[in-house]
């Protein structure tokens, strides 16, 4: 969610506080009760929807983060073999592509860094037979491969992440068009009628139905001068 869709959230589940609070008022309207059931429903599906959306972040950062970190282990056990073979018989250019690469392996983005990933492959591959003799394997190379293979599909190319984003993000749009309507055309309208019973109760919802930016508003500004506030449309 953006720091508006935040703001709203905040002022729909006041709203909600607020009207849970106080039942004995229209327990029994069954237009303001069936209202205000749908309303909670659907607040309750945005924070949970808020709640998937940060997890799928979340969770491809870790998976990011855990790609890098075994390319880079994978990377460092087959670099560390070459940059000896390299000392031992010679090799001052060889030794200095290396260091190239392994730098830009940890800490370039991720494009780059695959790019200099698979161009120590073709290295390994290039002097296997030599460098077979230092103590690299086939599994060290396949685990390494294995790693570069990995790090490209999380890293490089991460289209389901990205449509699983779009989708949650319009789905939340689409909630939030809901919610409003609600509010705009039912709930304002419907509080109205509680006016001679409660009005403390009605002020109160008038009131917590601004939204307010929490992030720009400064303390003492009136609602009508902060950044994104609305209220009640009445009728």
């Amino acid at each position: 969610m953006d720091k508006r869709q935040m703001n709203k959230l905040s002022m729909y589940e006041a709203v909600y506080r607020l009207l849970q609070q106080n039942p004995q008022l229209w327990d029994g309207v069954n237009a303001f009760n069936r209202t205000v059931v749908e309303f909670g429903d659907k607040v309750k599906q945005i924070r949970e929807t808020s709640v998937e959306q940060a997890s799928i972040a979340l969770g491809k950062g870790q998976v990011k983060a855990n790609a890098r970190k075994d390319l880079v282990l994978h990377s460092d056990a087959v670099l560390g073999i070459l940059q000896v073979y390299a000392l031992e018989e010679g090799k001052p250019d060889l030794e200095r592509v290396l260091a190239d690469l392994a730098a830009g392996i940890r800490r370039e983005a991720a494009p780059k860094a695959h790019f200099k990933a698979q161009h120590l492959l073709e290295l390994i591959h290039g002097n296997k037979e030599a460098v077979t003799l230092y103590g690299l394997t086939d599994e060290m190379i396949a685990r390494f491969e294995s790693a570069v293979d990995t790090f490209e599909s999380e890293m490089v190319t991460p289209r389901r992440s990205i449509a699983q984003r779009k989708a949650v993000t319009a789905e939340l749009k689409t909630m939030f068009a809901q919610v409003d309507e609600l509010l705009n055309k039912k709930l304002d309208r419907l509080i109205h009628q509680f006016r001679q019973l409660d009005q403390q109760f009605v002020s109160r919802y008038n009131n917590v139905r601004l939204i307010v930016d929490y992030g720009t508003r400064k303390l003492g500004t009136p609602p009508g001068e902060a950044d994104d506030v609305r209220g009640p449309t009445g009728f």
